[in-house]
């Protein structure tokens, strides 16, 4: 028997060689109570991981100098303001991911180089995090929800609206109930990046909020 999983995402599963049909009762039940202990001691260690993320991504933060315009992401992406992120030591863009639904905690941050491949800081939870880009405490506000930073950032420079990013396809949905649950009137369109996975992913967050 055996488990699998990916930290990231989630996902988990299992598989065992014995069929659960084949299984007595009580092989049944303590299958159950060991995979219920797993889960727990699994959901401590992501939450003590996150906790631990939370605190270096402030640090990181808090060391972090204002980054220049002349960064080469930003150049590259036609952004002519910084949009807040800042940059670290050796130049790498640092930007900044809250609890979207408790305000200001940091919860990581995200290392971008000038070329190369964008990291999350090591163990820390993307669930319901997100970067707030302009205003979301004004009347009745149109906010376009994201996936990238720099896609947020370029809607915000282009159209002055606030603009959300939520880091990923995947976290598209929790980002756009929160907003939700925090600007009830406020008209939401979902801007996935193009393609089968960013595409349905931002139909489903906009259905769920009745949003565009």
């Amino acid at each position: 028997a055996g488990k699998f999983g990916d930290h990231r995402s989630g996902m988990e599963g299992s598989w065992c060689g014995k069929r659960a049909s084949a299984a007595t009762g009580s092989e049944q039940r303590g299958r159950e109570q060991i995979a219920e202990a797993r889960r727990a001691e699994r959901d401590r260690e992501r939450a003590q991981s996150a906790e631990d993320a939370a605190q270096r991504a402030g640090r990181i933060w808090a060391d972090s100098a204002p980054a220049p315009t002349a960064h080469p992401y930003l150049i590259r992406h036609g952004l002519t303001t910084t949009h807040g992120a800042r940059v670290t030591r050796d130049g790498k863009l640092v930007v900044r991911y809250i609890d979207l639904a408790a305000g200001d905690a940091t919860r990581t941050v995200q290392f971008i180089p000038g070329e190369g491949a964008k990291k999350y800081l090591r163990g820390s939870s993307m669930a319901g995090a997100g970067v707030v880009i302009g205003d979301l405490s004004t009347d009745d506000p149109v906010v376009v929800i994201t996936e990238g930073w720099a896609t947020a950032a370029a809607v915000h420079q282009a159209t002055g609206l606030p603009a959300v990013a939520a880091g990923s396809a995947g976290h598209l949905l929790d980002a756009a109930r929160i907003i939700r649950a925090r600007c009830p009137r406020a008209q939401i369109t979902v801007a996935g990046d193009p393609g089968e996975v960013g595409e349905r992913a931002a139909q489903a967050a906009a259905h769920s909020v009745s949003g565009r």
